[in-house]
Formats: structure tokens, C-alpha cells, sequence
């Protein structure tokens, strides 16, 4: 190995390693004091409450609720909302692929289109299957 290729190499390592002290050494930390089970107090002295999920808390996140009138606001094709059977669907991204035709679905938008998917679909697995991935919530 060549003089220039172990500077260089020398060099590359002292680089690469004060970069990386750099990077792990120079990053902001704030410490965090646990004061009881509900507080946590930072080095500046801010104190915020420790959230608390309860069971319905978690059930809202995963599976929100809507009401008709909140739906009637997504009644077009770019923001299709509609509710089918209870539960609430974006319909937008299947306006331009349903294999019906787009106005079919746009004749849904904002409103509770269960007696129309029902009428045309009945007990069809592919349709309510297609439908799986657009659930957004539920209606209340």
C-alpha cells in the first residue's frame, strides 16, 4: 500500500468516525424526570399529562363513527363518501374503477346508499369484498 493510499485511508477514518461522534453526541436530548405514574416533568420543567386510553377510546380510534349529515359533505366524485349497511365508505378512488360505469357510484355520494348496493349486489362476495378497503368507519 502506497503512502498516499494510507493517508488517505487514515484520512477517511478519522472522517467517518468524527461524523458518526458528531451525529450520536450532537443530537438535542431532553431528559425526562418521572415524577408519579401521570406526570412527566422535562428538563425545562414542562409538565403534561400522560394520556390514558380507555377500551372506547381505542374502539373510536379504530373504527370511528359518522353521522348522515357528516356524509352528505363527500357527495361528489373527487370526495365520495357513502354509507352502505351501517358501516361508511370513500368511495373516491372507485368512482373511476367501477366496472359499472363511474355514475353509478357517483349517484351514491353523500348519502346512505345501502337499498341501492343491495338491490344491485345482494349477496355478492366479490362486491362486498371490494368494499373492505374503503371502510372508513361506521355509521351512528
Amino acid at each position: 500500500m502506497s503512502q498516499r493510499n494510507k493517508i488517505t485511508l487514515i484520512l477517511f477514518l478519522i472522517l467517518f468516525i468524527g461524523a458518526g461522534f458528531i451525529i450520536y453526541y450532537g443530537r438535542p436530548v431532553m431528559k425526562i424526570k418521572q415524577t408519579n405514574s401521570n406526570q412527566v416533568v422535562s428538563d425545562n420543567n414542562d409538565i403534561s399529562v400522560t394520556p390514558t386510553f380507555t377500551e372506547d377510546s381505542i374502539n373510536n380510534m379504530m373504527n370511528p363513527s359518522y353521522t348522515l349529515t357528516e356524509i352528505m359533505a363527500h357527495n361528489n366524485a373527487d370526495n365520495c363518501w357513502s354509507a352502505i349497511n351501517g358501516d361508511v365508505y370513500d368511495l373516491s378512488t372507485w368512482v373511476s374503477r367501477h366496472p359499472g360505469g363511474s355514475q353509478k357510484i357517483i349517484n351514491m355520494c353523500g348519502e346512505d346508499a345501502s337499498s341501492g348496493f343491495n338491490g344491485m349486489h345482494g349477496s355478492s362476495t366479490s362486491a362486498k369484498a371490494a368494499l373492505v378497503l374503503l371502510k372508513i368507519g361506521s355509521l351512528k
